[in-house]
């Protein structure tokens, strides 16, 4: 099962995308995921397009479109099923390397000692264990723990008013400098 579910990618890659979303100019693959294939939107160098084989996805990138937060790509329009397995979105395009943090010591930042992400947002200012972390990746600045504070404020907002609870976060949330920017809402 598992197998036909990571095949989804290469099945989609197949579809006819331009066509599909009603686009007249070819589109150039820029990256892939594990089942999802990111396209550069034809006529807008600041959007992609990005058709993934994870309906709950691109469902749960829309919902949180709600929230208005910067940690959250944007997202234009609703999520369009182009395929039996294929949903499409047009979103922002996201230019920065994946959040340092490998996914033990992120989580270990949001729970520290088990407060939970809702203390997070404030227990990053004051905790001598995440510090040691923030030491360890060269990132115990207030900068940094800002932007990891309104990061763990939209999490526990995704986890309070949708539900949305993420666990996958490799490569997932991108540093854009600015903000941490989650781009994908899968698992």
């Amino acid at each position: 099962k598992s197998e036909e579910y990571f095949t989804r990618r290469d099945k989609n890659a197949t579809i006819d995308v331009a066509s599909a979303l009603g686009l007249k100019a070819p589109l150039k693959l820029i990256n892939r995921g594990s089942i999802a294939n990111i396209y550069q939107h034809p006529f807008n160098p600041f959007q992609i397009i990005k058709v993934t084989g994870h309906k709950k996805d691109v469902q749960n990138l829309w919902k949180a479109q709600n929230l208005n937060s910067p940690n959250i790509v944007k997202v234009y329009g609703p999520p369009k099923q182009i395929g039996p397995t294929a949903y499409a979105i047009i979103a922002d395009k996201i230019i920065g390397p994946s959040m340092p943090y490998d996914t033990n010591s992120f989580i270990y930042l949001i729970q520290g000692e088990g407060q939970g992400l809702e203390f997070a947002a404030d227990d990053i200012y004051d905790d001598e264990s995440k510090a040691e972390i923030l030491k360890a990746y060269g990132r115990n600045t207030d900068e940094e723990k800002t932007k990891l504070s309104f990061l763990f404020r939209t999490l526990y907002q995704l986890e309070k008013i949708y539900r949305i609870s993420l666990t996958d976060f490799d490569k997932n949330i991108i540093d854009s400098g600015e903000n941490y920017v989650i781009v994908d809402m899968g698992f």
